[in-house]
């Protein structure tokens, strides 16, 4: 994203480390618009984010870009079926809004 920065532009950004709009990457999905008829894009910085990020119907055509490559970022939660989740409801990231890229 650092070469690419100066030709795409996210709409927020999240930093562990308080540089960005958001800590958490729930956070930055929870503010983007509702039913956005144009794209919106979140950079996510590098980092462990410890949480489950669930992309609702509302959110439409939401890009979620993270930085560098696959092992300088991880998105983990801990729901599981022990402690009360489903299997279905246990995913780390869950995406159903029309339009999402990640």
């Amino acid at each position: 994203m650092e070469s690419l920065g100066k030709a795409i532009k996210s709409n927020a950004v999240v930093a562990q480390d308080g540089t960005g709009d958001y800590q958490p990457v729930i956070e930055a999905v929870a503010a983007a618009p509702d039913k956005s008829k144009i794209q919106y894009m979140i950079y996510v910085k590098k980092g462990i984010y410890e949480e489950n990020v669930e992309v609702t119907v509302k959110k439409m055509n939401l890009i979620i870009v993270y930085d560098g490559t696959y092992y300088s970022y991880k998105i983990t939660g801990s729901l599981n079926v022990v402690d009360g989740s489903t299997t279905f409801c246990s995913a780390t990231l869950a995406a159903i809004g029309q339009g999402f890229i990640l």
